[in-house]
């Protein structure tokens, strides 16, 4: 049976990281696609394409991968924006929790957070 909630040991920013380093650069479809299989291998259930996305969002605005290419997808209409590692930050803390880095007060959870508000 799939482990459902957080999964402690397991982190996408980490993933993400791991992944850029290995192949160089890549596009969000295929790495939401190889992450799923990297989480059902394991026991896990899939993360949405809408979910991954926003992640790399987050990773774009803190500066940890940036895009590098824009190439015409191959149902039409569409650009793959590639993306790749900064090199300068592949140790950087922020890849445990970007979300964090950018808004401060995510990290207490939101009955946390109307008690110090």
């Amino acid at each position: 049976m799939p482990q459902r909630g957080w999964r402690p040991y397991l982190q996408t920013g980490l993933w993400v990281r791991d992944h850029l380093l290995k192949v160089g650069k890549d596009y969000v479809y295929r790495m939401w696609k190889l992450f799923n299989e990297f989480l059902e291998a394991n026991g896990m259930p899939p993360v949405t394409y809408k979910s991954f996305r926003n992640y790399i969002y987050l990773l774009k605005k803190n500066g940890l991968i940036v895009p590098i290419a824009r190439t015409p997808s191959s149902k039409g209409g569409f650009y793959r924006t590639w993306y790749t590692i900064n090199p300068a930050l592949v140790n950087d803390p922020r890849w445990n929790n970007p979300l964090a880095s950018i808004y401060p007060y995510a990290r207490l959870g939101g009955k946390r957070y109307y008690k110090v508000r």
